[in-house]
């Protein structure tokens, strides 16, 4: 079991110190970081990381709290949002909600990565792991930017059976909270959430400021959509 960590930590050493970050290293990166907090039983000490880690290598994530708590708090960010007629059809019929500069702010904000890049310095620097990306901010906005792309397509939503879950789950309690902060209006209470890149979005919005090559994509139980740029809040 100690070999198991320590070769962990060489292979994350090594990565860090070649310095060279694309989507095959980053989430190489993220599944040792994975097996290092299983080792270390640190999952509960970096919540967000494990999270992130989670998200890295599964296509769709519906099993923990934590992911359940974004959708949470991407209804508290619409429940605070004041509905007003930008509601646009796309090629399906689906009604789009292109969302304005203080939505997309308050979507990034709450997806963490401020808070993700202190949990994985403070893990590096724990275990005597460089830190030196975490300090630079180019390179951690680069850094971050690919695990982002290993993100798009990997789907947080609710389980297919939480209707029928027992009142105390915690997975249901996080949802009967999302219906309550709503006041019952489904149009505000988020049920899923995805990263895509910029020629996945409906042809209505292709024409966007090119500031951003990925985009959020929120879903709600009507059946409504959220869509706006993501990128690297420090």
């Amino acid at each position: 079991m100690g070999n198991l960590l320590s070769n962990n930590i060489k292979e994350l050493q090594s990565i860090f110190d070649n310095g060279h970050f694309d989507t095959s290293t980053v989430r190489s990166t993220m599944v040792l970081i994975r097996k290092l907090l299983e080792e270390k039983s640190l999952k509960e000490a970096f919540p967000l990381l494990n999270l992130y880690c989670d998200w890295t290598v599964h296509n769709s994530l519906d099993r923990t709290q934590e992911c359940l708590k974004i959708l949470q708090k991407l209804t508290s960010i619409l429940v605070k949002l004041p509905f007003l007629n930008k509601w646009k059809e796309d090629e399906n019929g689906g009604l789009v909600w292109n969302a304005d500069e203080a939505l997309s702010f308050e979507v990034n904000k709450s997806l963490g990565i401020a808070e993700l890049k202190r949990e994985i310095a403070s893990l590096f620097a724990s275990q005597g792991l460089p830190t030196n990306i975490f300090e630079d901010q180019e390179k951690w906005r680069h850094f971050a930017f690919v695990l982002l792309k290993n993100l798009v397509d990997s789907i947080i939503e609710f389980p297919d059976d939480i209707e029928t879950c027992r009142e105390t789950n915690p997975k249901k309690i996080i949802y009967n909270d999302i219906q309550f902060q709503t006041n019952g209006n489904i149009q505000k209470q988020v049920v899923k959430f995805s990263l895509v890149y910029r020629d996945q979005l409906p042809s209505i919005f292709q024409s966007r400021p090119k500031n951003s090559d990925i985009f959020f994509q929120m879903e709600t139980k009507s059946g409504h959509y959220f869509v706006g740029p993501f990128w690297v809040i420090e």
